[in-house]
């Protein structure tokens, strides 16, 4: 099984930079600062899809369909002959029990546009997105400091959804049907628009979960994207 999906990841991967063209001759040199922002854009079979990547080359992409949110895809980027490429994500597709492996290879203008094509659910989808210039404030505690009401979603779980912030970033959460949870999100070291995020659920819920990603907050609204430690379970949260 684990060689099995070596090929697949390697064949994905060749497919790819087959479709992005890039044997060429560009040796043009980017860090992966150079894609950091907040994205928000469609792919090509008509989707959404927006996220955040963070000055690490770390992403957290958000697909989504006309009856909401479809996965979060994570992993780490880096650049390679003038693209934004990786090899290492998961895409957490909701209503599967384990995520799928992911790849991408996009061309990258910074502060401009992401576009290229990425696996999703084992298919290669293209897509395009636009920098958001909210990204360039920072994180803004006072803004997450409230009440916050909407939906959550696990691999397997979903329902409405309550959180509560305090002045300094710890909070208190539940989801119907599930557990509730605490943890705390604090603004991330890059000093963008952008939270860090841990969360636990408390001792008396019959499973033991615990995640950790990212947070924005934008238009007064909260997005939430958390894995957890050993990768196989995400937490995706919306709230107003």
């Amino acid at each position: 099984m684990g060689r099995n999906r070596r090929l697949l990841l390697a064949v994905m991967t060749a497919a790819l930079l087959v479709l992005a063209g890039c044997g060429g001759s560009n040796h043009r040199h980017f860090e992966p600062w150079e894609a950091e922002g907040l994205w928000s854009g469609s792919t090509s079979s008509g989707g959404t899809f927006d996220g955040v990547i963070l000055d690490t080359g770390e992403y957290w992409f958000i697909y989504g369909t006309r009856a909401g949110a479809g996965s979060v895809i994570h992993g780490t980027g880096y650049f390679s002959r003038g693209r934004f490429h990786s090899d290492n994500g998961d895409d957490y597709f909701f209503g599967y029990d384990r995520p799928f492996r992911s790849a991408f290879s996009a061309r990258v203008e910074p502060e401009r546009f992401i576009e290229g094509d990425i696996y999703i659910a084992d298919r290669p989808e293209g897509f395009s997105m636009g920098y958001v210039p909210e990204y360039r404030f920072p994180a803004n505690p006072a803004a997450a400091a409230r009440e916050w009401r909407g939906s959550a979603t696990r691999l397997l779980t979903s329902g409405d959804f309550v959180m509560t912030v305090d002045a300094n970033g710890a909070f208190s959460a539940a989801l119907a049907g599930s557990c509730e949870y605490t943890g705390r999100m604090l603004p991330n070291r890059n000093g963008r628009n952008v939270f860090d995020i841990t969360l636990s659920a408390v001792p008396s819920c019959p499973v033991i979960f615990s995640a950790n990603g990212v947070a924005v907050v934008t238009g007064g609204r909260l997005v939430i994207t958390a894995i957890t430690p050993d990768r196989s379970d995400v937490f995706y949260a919306v709230a107003q």
